[in-house]
């Protein structure tokens, strides 16, 4: 009887996961297509680091994604694992950005198969209510169709999001796995693997160093004993990892100003609070809404009455707090990637949903059978949100096409709409919400946004040959907040246009500066150089940009061609007339 129940349970645990798999599959199947959005541009497709395999071995001493500062942007990141991943993407598919929709599909697809099997495998045994795989079921549906989770997906310069769930997810299946393991080399075994998954996952993304709680928390959990001996062991294993992580962090780190942690911890609360309340908006910048001065104090007050309504809920029935103490765990390290103090990205909620989950099969499985089965509306509804929303990351248009119907005083998103306009031929149009932008960002000392602004009304000008109005707007753009990408500008204008190479050279100079190994400056400086006849140091930038950049096919050719344009400029040079 009991072999019959066993079998019965195991084909209703592959039914549901095939569900789950055909689900996940035709969510993203369109997705594969799609191209680099948003900073994904920047981030991959145009970042020079990602270019060169060899840059595998620098990962552990750079910051997250250093070749993408610039104007002496310095990022309190430090992601090795998840720079190593793209770097490793950026070989095998270049700037094709279907590989990587691929990838991370898949990675998310093994996300949510690796949850529904651990949700069954932990509560199946539970002396505190009646449990069914439907209750799983239930729970990892509501994950797999909230908006939130396209966003994670679909951002592809956030792998470590994806990365921190899976090793979470890893490390907790570890310790259910091992849990009747009392042999002192097995329970090595174990302590080793929890002190590797807390690193990797720490090295993905800053939120992993939640993951000593998290796995301690589940130590006890799963404990048939509630050992706290061994969950302090599994704790040290992950603050060992811990420690280590912060070392390395330091060390790389050592130049960049931290954000203010108490500012930080003042504001989270309603950062969070608000990031909720757009996690369910099917748009894919929700996370762009200004955060209400009041959201800090509402942020607090909402997180206390959830406290204590826990506490008063575990006093009064039958309740396993684990889902809420990983709820609080995973979503306080968050903050470390909130953007310039400003932003909480919806996104975020990702990794802390598994929190969540727990607290869901306990609520679903409390209802009577008709209500769960009435409940399942509610992922239906979020499928028809979620599917809105990957609708919305189709293409750049359709994305700032419909920010700018929200948001259409938002500097950044009038200056990103323009972006699209202008390469759907309506210049005029696209140069009007420049000089919007640029005005809102001056009023409001937004400076990173009005040099964006005015840089781009300067390639307008640029564009139509008004090359006079394209330097002075080059010229304010560089004035209100430096980059390494105007100045080069201003020196093509004066190196190409005019012929100025002295003037040019002053310009690259200035980009270099700011951005000294870009392979632009470099090759411009190269160029700059050789037209004011000094080929010896011409040459020097060759050769330093063939040593950084030299294993991308693409800039090889590249400094092939500098390298004949100099050799022929000099034969030219010395050839008698």
């Amino acid at each position: 009887m009991t072999k019959i129940k066993t079998t019965i349970s195991m084909v209703q645990q592959h039914k549901y996961l095939w569900i789950l798999l055909l689900l996940c599959t035709v969510m993203y199947l369109p997705t594969i297509n799609y191209p680099f959005i948003w900073d994904d541009q920047e981030l991959i497709a145009q970042n020079a680091f990602l270019e060169n395999f060899n840059n595998i071995t620098n990962v552990f001493s750079t910051g997250y994604l250093d070749a993408i500062s610039d104007n002496n942007r310095n990022y309190p990141w430090y992601r090795p694992i998840s720079t190593a991943f793209l770097l490793v993407e950026h070989r095998l598919f270049g700037n094709q950005s279907t590989g990587y929709h691929i990838v991370h599909n898949a990675i998310h697809l093994v996300c949510v198969l690796m949850l529904f099997r651990l949700l069954c495998s932990i509560f199946k045994q539970s002396p505190l209510w009646q449990f069914s795989q439907t209750n799983a079921f239930f729970s990892t549906l509501i994950f797999t169709t909230t908006p939130f989770s396209v966003d994670a997906v679909l951002f592809l310069s956030n792998i470590g999001d994806l990365l921190v769930l899976f090793w979470t997810l890893l490390a907790i299946r570890l310790i259910h796995n091992a849990k009747a393991q009392q042999h002192r080399g097995k329970r090595f075994i174990k302590q080793s693997g929890i002190f590797i998954i807390s690193l990797a996952a720490m090295l993905s993304k800053e939120s992993g160093i939640a993951l000593p709680i998290v796995v301690a928390v589940m130590e006890w959990r799963l404990s048939a004993n509630k050992s706290a001996k061994q969950s302090a062991i599994t704790f040290g294993s992950g603050i060992i990892a811990a420690a280590v992580y912060g070392t390395m962090r330091y060390h790389v780190l050592s130049a960049v100003a931290d954000p203010s942690i108490s500012q930080l911890l003042l504001t989270f609360p309603g950062h969070v609070l608000f990031a909720m309340r757009w996690s369910l908006y099917p748009h894919p910048l929700a996370q762009m809404e200004p955060v209400p001065a009041i959201a800090p104090a509402i942020g607090w007050g909402v997180l206390l009455a959830c406290v204590a309504a826990i506490i008063m809920w575990q006093r009064r029935s039958k309740f396993d707090p684990t889902g809420a103490v990983l709820w609080l765990a995973m979503i306080s390290p968050a903050l470390a990637g909130v953007d310039e103090l400003r932003i909480f990205s919806p996104r975020y909620l990702y990794v802390p949903f598994l929190g969540i989950s727990f607290l869901l099969v306990q609520f679903h499985s409390r209802l009577r059978p008709l209500v769960q089965n009435l409940l399942f509306i509610v992922p239906l509804i979020l499928l028809l949100f979620s599917l809105i929303r990957i609708h919305a990351w189709q293409s750049p248009m359709t994305f700032w096409a419909l920010e700018y119907e929200r948001h259409p005083d938002n500097p950044l998103t009038l200056v990103h709409f323009a972006d699209q306009l202008s390469d759907k031929g309506k210049s005029d149009q696209s140069r009007l919400l420049l000089f919007k932008a640029a005005d809102i960002a001056r009023k409001n000392k937004l400076k990173k946004i009005e040099s964006l602004a005015l840089r781009q009304i300067g390639k307008y000008y640029q564009t139509q040959n008004d090359v006079p109005r394209a330097l002075q707007l080059y010229h304010m753009s560089v004035k209100v907040m430096p980059t390494s990408t105007v100045w080069l500008r201003i020196g093509d204008i004066h190196a190409i246009n005019r012929k100025h190479f002295h003037d040019a050279l002053l310009a690259y100079k200035q980009a270099e500066l700011l951005f000294p190994n870009r392979f632009e400056v470099l090759l411009a400086l190269s160029d700059a150089y050789a037209g004011l006849k000094m080929f010896d140091k011409s040459l020097i930038y060759i050769k330093k940009a063939r040593q950084l950049y030299g294993s991308a096919p693409t800039k090889r050719k590249e400094i092939e061609k500098q390298l004949q344009r100099i050799s022929t400029y000099k034969r030219q040079l010395s050839s008698p007339k």
